[in-house]
């Protein structure tokens, strides 16, 4: 018996946890991977020209029916499917930056401070998130990767995901998803090394610092743009056309690493489909530079082009509340996604206890009929055949017969209370609305007292959530003291509230309410 597969099983339903993929979009392709326990599941569309141009999405319609053409590859269109969602280098701009280390407070707004004076353009017109790159207690302080884009950039792809029944968990940039593939799935990793990646693809070249297994340095290059610089054709691309640039390129890294830090690059990684040779001996030649190919130990024969999607599939193994990485999105996408997981897991829950008191009731009618015939040719036999002392025996004998009618009736409460417990979930859940993203709901059994945790965007709307609680007949009691509202690092607000759950009657004048959870 596989005890393992058992678990996983059990534990897949008691979590109700939905699988994440990662999805690449390029001008040219649409690339999905998703991740599950041993499972690589690959799905991939070409673009035709003039869907999306620069990065830019130029025909919406084309577009939807494009990752509608994806999704249906993948699964039943009508299933929502999460991702995270990797868009084009070229709309993205990435910059490291210092803070001193702090006290919380002061921090954020360093950090805040800083972000504002890098952005290219105007903060409230962008989307922007930042990660840790090194904590210098010696030097004291943080080094941060900050990261912007356009926000009607971001709306108009998540909204055409949408459309297509895909859900953004999360937006990220191509540097991104190959500095944690690097990280976490490249067996030749140093983490007190510094590394320069090299990545070539149908869309440009990327030029990637790692430092101590994070983005450090972010720089990417249209092939319009390197052609043009070097008289070529954009058709046909040879490496001597490109020789001149990637030399430069390379360079102009290098020496700002130096001048940085003090000290030069000495490892290179390279992720390129073509030129491979050429590109590795120019590397060594030019700048003494030891450089290995990128391969996936536990998948050989995939390709470099699908890894940035294979990274971005990566961060989709990441629970949501662990995920600290750079994410250009609203914070709504974040709780659609929980809204989503909470409606999923109402619903399996509700068909399981709707099939459990289907199959109860069908063993109790059975035994009850059963036990009415055995009854009835019991008491033909008793009046023909036996004694008093038998007549006894045979009336103990109903007693636990009758005894046994009450427990399945028991069980059929047991039921009724799981049914309350998904109603109540549902209310629950129309209740915290688009702005309330509930993490937590714990509640005693012996004295109907319970404890709910949320996040959401503002303490406004935590208190417009504890006011519509305490305003439905399923609670009372509803109390959520000021020192149980916190804002996060990430500016949410995190709040617990107390609330008594009134015990729903029931047929006989009993009552019940949901289970602990």
């Amino acid at each position: 018996m596989n005890f393992q597969k058992i678990n996983r099983t059990i534990k897949n339903l008691l979590t109700s946890s939905l699988p994440i993929g990662g999805l690449e979009i390029s001008d040219t392709t649409l690339k999905f991977l998703l991740i599950k326990n041993t499972t690589v599941t690959q799905a991939s569309l070409r673009l035709p020209p003039g869907i999306i141009k620069g990065g830019l999405i130029t025909n919406e319609k084309l577009a939807v029916a494009a990752l509608k053409n994806l999704h249906a590859q993948i699964t039943p269109l009508q299933k929502p499917l999460p991702v995270v969602v990797t868009l084009p280098s070229q709309l993205v701009y990435a910059q490291a930056f210092s803070v001193p280390l702090v006290d919380a407070e002061h921090l954020e707004e360093s950090i805040n401070l800083n972000l504002q004076m890098l952005s290219p353009n105007e903060l409230e017109n962008s989307y922007y998130d930042y990660e840790q790159i090194k904590e210098n207690k010696n030097l004291g302080n943080l080094d941060l990767l900050g990261a912007f884009i356009k926000s009607d950039i971001v709306d108009s792809y998540t909204s055409t995901l949408r459309a297509a029944n895909f859900t953004a968990i999360a937006v990220e940039f191509p540097g991104l998803s190959l500095a944690r593939l690097i990280a976490e799935r490249w067996g030749g990793l140093a983490e007190d090394q510094q590394y320069l990646v090299i990545s070539l693809n149908s869309q440009g070249v990327l030029l990637l610092i790692l430092k101590n297994g994070n983005l450090y340095f972010n720089h990417f290059t249209a092939w319009g743009e390197i052609v043009a610089s070097a008289a070529g054709s954009a058709q046909n691309i040879t490496f001597e056309a490109i020789k001149g640039f990637l030399t430069e390129e390379i360079r102009r890294v290098l020496n700002f690493y130096i001048g940085r830090f003090g000290r030069s690059i000495e490892e290179a990684i390279l992720v390129s489909p073509l030129f491979n040779y050429e590109i590795v001996k120019l590397s060594q030649e030019a700048f003494s530079l030891k450089i290995r190919n990128l391969s996936i130990t536990e998948l050989p024969n995939l390709k470099p082009n699908w890894f940035p999607a294979l990274g971005s599939a990566l961060r989709g193994l990441i629970s949501r509340a662990r995920d600290t990485a750079i994410s250009l999105t609203k914070t709504k996408a974040q709780a659609e996604f929980y809204q989503e997981r909470l409606l999923h897991f109402v619903s399996l829950w509700s068909n399981i206890a709707i099939g459990t008191f289907i199959f109860i009731l069908i063993v109790y009618t059975f035994i009850d009929t059963s036990f009415a015939g055995e009854k009835e040719r019991l008491a033909r036999k008793t009046q023909v055949e036996f004694s008093t002392e038998d007549i006894a025996a045979r009336s103990a004998l109903q007693e636990n017969l009758a005894e046994l009618g009450k427990l399945l009736d028991m069980t059929s409460n047991i039921a009724n209370s799981e049914k309350i417990w998904s109603n109540l979930f549902a209310r629950l859940s129309e209740l915290a609305g688009d702005q309330i993203t509930i993490e937590r709901f714990i509640a005693s059994q012996s004295n109907n007292q319970a404890t709910l945790a949320a996040r959401t965007g503002s303490e406004t709307s935590a208190i417009a959530f504890k006011n519509r609680l305490a305003e439905e007949p399923l609670f009372t009691g509803v109390s959520l003291p000021l020192s149980n509202i916190k804002t996060e690092l990430d500016g949410t607000i995190a709040f617990s509230l107390s609330l008594r759950l009134v015990p729903t009657g029931t047929e006989g004048g009993s009552s019940s309410t949901p289970p602990v959870q």
